[in-house]
């Protein structure tokens, strides 16, 4: 069995051997509970809550599999909407990035009304420095009943701290059928790991939804809390985070399949 990685603090992480805490094992994993409110520019408020869950898979040294699965409740006028996620994908890592293919199933059900949704794309985490994380992602999706169409984004993060990060988003969803409409959605977010032995966070965060055509928009204000578990020496939010599950790297969650 490898020791574990010296702690990196802020700098860039441990040796390539060390990102994974043994072969086919599991090196990491968050579980968290999220709360939103959605205030449209017409229409009725919406309220969502939920928990998530991931899990970092050792595949071998620099190699892995990320799997997550997470359910959420959105009420607004009439029925609740019951929103499932399942995704997958492959981690290949080294020192300053990683990357890999990733695949994702939705099922959304309200009332009697109910529709699936697959994805399936590739994204890529770039360390640029020891306080700077560039991210993007990209692929396409099909809906049953609904519409076909691809997504793109881009993410960066600044850690404040080794425990305190920020983190900007954009999100694109482009649906090429039925004469097309697109949703583009901007985030900003902070963590703070509150204890480096109890590695509990807090998050919250903002994203302005735009739909086009038209002027209709959706604010959603969003707060949570998160609970690490990483096998491989981390300790810091940095460490946890760069050596742990992809997040946001991996995620497809439109507005518009929920609201």
């Amino acid at each position: 069995m490898k020791p574990p990685p010296v702690n990196s603090g802020l700098g860039i992480n441990p040796p390539p051997s060390s990102y994974f805490g043994a072969p086919f094992g599991l090196s990491s994993g968050t579980l968290g509970v999220d709360y939103a409110h959605f205030n449209p520019s017409s229409g009725s408020d919406g309220n969502q809550y939920g928990l998530s869950g991931s899990g970092l898979f050792a595949l071998g040294d620099n190699f892995g599999l990320n799997l997550d699965a997470g359910y959420h409740n959105v009420s607004r006028t009439g029925p609740n909407l019951s929103n499932w996620t399942a995704s997958g994908a492959l981690v290949w890592q080294r020192a300053d990035w990683r990357l890999g293919p990733n695949f994702g199933f939705q099922s959304n059900s309200q009332g009697s009304f109910s529709s699936n949704t697959y994805n399936y794309g590739a994204y890529a985490d770039y360390f640029a420095s020891q306080s700077f994380t560039f991210s993007a992602k990209g692929g396409g999706f099909s809906s049953n009943p609904g519409s076909d169409g691809y997504y793109l984004g881009g993410a960066l993060k600044g850690y404040v701290n080794p425990d305190f990060a920020i983190d900007g988003a954009i999100d694109y969803t482009r649906f090429t059928s039925f004469g097309g409409s697109s949703e583009t959605d901007f985030t900003i977010r902070s963590e703070w790991l509150i204890s480096e032995t109890t590695p509990l966070s807090i998050f919250g965060g903002y994203t302005y939804s735009g739909f086009s055509p038209g002027s209709f928009n959706v604010n959603t204000v969003f707060v949570g809390i998160k609970l690490y578990t990483n096998g491989n020496g981390a300790t810091t939010l940095v460490d946890r985070q760069r050596t742990g599950t992809l997040g946001w790297s991996a995620t497809f969650a439109p507005l518009s399949l929920r609201f």
